[in-house]
């Protein structure tokens, strides 16, 4: 079982972009801020098909609720104990849909073959 669960990515509403006035060509600012969202893990929703792991904002989140808007393939994370308390960082997976505070994931037992396939050329 998970100590803690986050994602962290470049939502949308993270950017500001400003055009420099004297040449439209050239950029004046741009910066993409970074969030991290607490999460915890939600019953499976009902006709989910490709068995995506559910997270949702966890419920002791002081953090605000983001429009999570931009937040696919995001990365998952959790911090998890083995039988010795040793803390170790595993990877859930990457967003692969989000709806308010609600994060679907594509488990990362199902990326890593994928991965394999690119590497092996299929």
């Amino acid at each position: 079982m998970a100590d803690y669960s986050f994602v962290i990515g470049y939502p949308t509403e993270s950017h500001r972009i400003e055009l420099d006035l004297q040449d439209e060509t050239q950029l004046s600012e741009f910066t993409m801020r970074w969030i991290r969202q607490d999460l915890q893990r939600s019953d499976s929703a009902p006709m989910d098909t490709e068995n995506r792991l559910i997270f949702v904002k966890h419920e002791q989140s002081t953090r605000l609720s983001i429009n999570p808007d931009g937040l696919s393939g995001s990365p998952v994370f959790s911090i998890v104990h083995d039988q010795l308390k040793d803390r170790h960082l595993r990877f859930e997976g990457i967003v692969t849909n989000a709806r308010d505070d609600g994060f679907a994931v594509l488990p990362s037992a199902h990326i890593r073959p994928m991965l394999d396939g690119i590497v092996d050329g299929n």
